[in-house]
């Protein structure tokens, strides 16, 4: 396979980039100015894999248990970051319905790694 994603993968290319752009921006809106938002894609036998790390506000437990909720935002109190709390339940409709899995791993003030998955032919 050479390191190149397959010419056989079975994914909605714009629905995946809308995934790629809710999951970056949330990344920058969340990092302090400067800091680093890393983007890793890989092709495994089976599946697309996905990487995006930060360096940002990160999450509690609480807020991880709940960030596919409809409507919820992890920091409603800060003004400045706009957004009606859609987004990661959009994403997440996004990559289920692509037959896939999405996780999430996030430290309070440290930053969060989301990692999703497609599978291709």
């Amino acid at each position: 396979m050479n390191g190149a994603f397959p010419e056989s993968a079975t994914i909605d290319e714009g629905r995946i980039i809308q995934v790629l752009d809710n999951l970056l921006s949330n990344s920058v809106k969340y990092s302090p100015k400067g800091g680093v938002v890393k983007l890793v894609a890989a092709a495994k036998p089976d599946k697309l894999e996905i990487s995006i790390t930060d360096q940002g506000v990160g999450m509690s437990e609480n807020q991880l248990a709940q960030i596919f909720d409809k409507f919820y935002r992890a920091n409603a109190k800060d003004k400045a970051v706009q957004g009606l709390g859609l987004g990661m339940s959009v994403v997440k409709e996004i990559i289920e319905a692509h037959e896939g899995d999405i996780t999430i791993k996030s430290t309070l003030g440290e930053g969060t790694q989301v990692l999703f998955t497609v599978p291709h032919l």
